[in-house]
């Protein structure tokens, strides 16, 4: 009959955040027309319709009670109801901060609020882990010279390929910069210890092409290619070059050979073949890594300046492709991110700078000193208009657009790895191992613990874990194990 006593009860239903799912109802009347659908998704979206139909995306992970209110003549009328699960979507964690504008932002992501350690690597890491929500896997590089893919659900070994070490002269030590790492299209892009980009099949490890980011320095070393690696449309940016030498590395040849050569590249990421190069300043060049901003490519030099160089198809960068370059009393620490165009630039000892992609022009700068009395930047994550930074001890919330603080909090240690941020969460490491677990909006605290360990690396989100390592450099996945039954 077209009165029902009682709401009709549908099978529950699992869905993804962030996908569009088709809603149907298949109630007919006994007399009558029907005239309107009214559907409540259970999260204050409701939606009209004059078919049995509509295709709905929920935003936010999380259990909701949605229903449809089926009207009829003399507004007659009749419902159903299901109980709806939205999961988290499978996005990958691709490079640095989550991806190419390094926002340090993934959406559809869930934090958990009370997570607990699901399962641990037995190898310590030498880089950011990144990840593959097409493969379920992580990707890392370990410090016995290897690319390493291991499952995100439990840890196990998938392949490893070593990538270090490869010079015939058997040149291989642990390099004092993180080499850079991304995933992208089923491909690990990884940079050596001889100065290349390596690219392996993200299935098997296979080698899929080896090109040199700089020159070849004494030994055949090169300079690391470090930091992070972005790919964006098919082009992969890298950089290569470390800090300027220390007081005893004169007499290290390897290490000259690695310092003495820097710069920044663009290479086909199906070819590997180099689209163009561009060198910073001898004895080291390039401290920062490059990051695509609209049409430029800006990377951050030892030099104290942040360069935006033009992306055409030259073979080799001049001055005259220089856009602008923006001097800091710092050394580039971390590379920059961009929303829109505005560029967040992390500057060691010098707090963050917001300027313009186009003109290098700042529009603020941040230079808070906490209570140790050191002003170095993380650096920075990117959401709801809100950049999250860390400056010593003190983790900070500021408006993108003046960059006036919104809240504060303070560690007893420095935070030495950039916070990130999804579901509406900040999740951040100190130095001292501890795990915050903040409120995006207004800093209160959700969930703290502790992983004895330096938090140098990381965290990462992917879907409803997060990555964290340890005090020995091993990645510790913590999560919910209700959500992953």
């Amino acid at each position: 009959m077209f009165e029902s006593a009682a709401p009709k009860r549908l099978p529950d239903m699992e869905v993804s955040a962030g996908n569009a799912t088709r809603f149907s109802i298949g109630i007919k009347l006994n007399y009558g027309n029907i005239s309107r659908y009214v559907w409540d998704f259970g999260n204050g979206d409701v939606v009209q319709a004059t078919t049995n139909f509509v295709d709905y995306t929920y935003e936010k992970c999380g259990a909701y009670n949605a229903s449809v209110k089926v009207v009829g003549e003399f507004n007659r009328t009749v419902s159903a109801f299901a109980n709806v699960r939205v999961r988290p979507q499978a996005v990958s964690w691709c490079s640095f901060q989550a991806g190419p504008d390094h926002s340090g932002f993934l959406p559809y992501a869930e934090i958990p609020k009370n997570p607990s350690v699901l399962w641990r690597t037995s190898t310590p890491v030498i880089s950011y882990p990144v990840t593959s929500a097409e493969n379920n896997a992580i990707y890392f590089i370990s410090v016995d010279g290897f690319c390493n893919a291991i499952g995100a659900s439990d840890g196990r070994e998938v392949w490893k390929t070593r990538i270090f070490g490869e010079l015939g002269n058997g040149i291989f030590s642990i390099p004092d910069n993180m080499p850079a790492i991304a995933y992208d299209s089923n491909r690990v892009f990884a940079g050596t210890d001889d100065g290349c980009v390596i690219c392996l099949n993200a299935s098997d490890g296979t080698r899929l092409w080896k090109t040199r980011a700089g020159f070849p320095g004494i030994l055949g070393t090169g300079a690391l290619v470090s930091g992070s690696i972005s790919v964006k449309r098919g082009v992969v940016f890298a950089v290569s070059g470390q800090q300027p030498f220390g007081e005893n590395s004169v007499t290290d040849l390897v290490a000259m050979g690695r310092k003495s050569s820097g710069g920044a590249f663009a290479i086909d990421a199906a070819s590997g073949q180099t689209i163009w190069s561009f060198f910073g300043p001898f004895y080291g060049g390039i401290g920062g890594s490059a990051v695509s901003a609209a049409n430029c490519c800006i990377y951050g030099s030892t030099d104290g300046n942040f360069y935006s160089i033009k992306n055409s198809n030259a073979a080799l960068k001049t001055s005259s492709d220089v856009n602008w370059n923006f001097q800091i009393r710092g050394t580039p620490a971390y590379p920059p991110a961009v929303l829109g165009r505005t560029v967040l630039v992390p500057a060691e000892n010098d707090g963050l700078y917001a300027i313009d992609d186009s003109s290098g022009n700042v529009f603020w700068h941040f230079g808070a000193v906490d209570r140790s009395g050191q002003s170095e930047s993380t650096a920075s994550a990117i959401f709801n208009k809100m950049a999250y930074v860390g400056f010593g001890k003190s983790l900070y919330c500021l408006n993108i657009s003046n960059g006036n603080p919104i809240w504060n909090f303070e560690s007893d240690v420095t935070f030495e790895s950039p916070p990130v941020v999804a579901d509406g969460k900040v999740l951040a490491q100190d130095s001292g191992g501890c795990i915050y677990i903040l409120d995006a909006f207004n800093g209160s605290v959700i969930w703290e613990g502790i992983e004895q360990g330096s938090g140098s690396i990381g965290p990462v989100v992917f879907k409803d874990m997060f990555l964290v390592c340890s005090e020995c450099k091993e990645i510790v996945c913590y999560g919910s194990p209700d959500l992953l039954e």
